[in-house]
């Protein structure tokens, strides 16, 4: 467990919890997770996607969490900022930004 300061987001959950199981970490054991997708979260309303992730064994404690939580609800999601990934969903361009040489860098 880290003691960074944890971020918040409160979005209404907009389809129902899926649970299961899915590598995780660097040495990619597979986990029980619980994949959530809330809608109306933060300032701007965007849409998130969130992951908890269960111990080893937690397939039945996932599916109990699953079954609590119903479309609709208002939830509130908490995470270290380490946690935080981001994902462009519709890239519009991509860019090549090649690396000064020496003497662009000394001019």
């Amino acid at each position: 467990m880290t003691t960074e300061p944890l971020v918040e987001v409160i979005g209404t959950l907009a389809e129902p919890p899926r649970p299961q199981m899915q590598p995780v970490g660097e040495a990619g054991d597979a986990l029980p997770v619980l994949k959530l997708v809330l809608q109306d979260c933060g300032v701007s309303n965007k849409r998130l996607t969130a992951t908890q992730v269960f111990p080893v064994g937690g397939m039945a404690a996932c599916h109990h969490r699953a079954a609590q939580l119903q479309v609709g609800m208002r939830l509130r999601l908490q995470t270290p900022a380490s946690h935080i990934e981001w994902h462009m969903a519709d890239v519009h361009h991509i860019h090549i930004i090649k690396p000064e040489t020496q003497e662009q860098a000394n001019a």
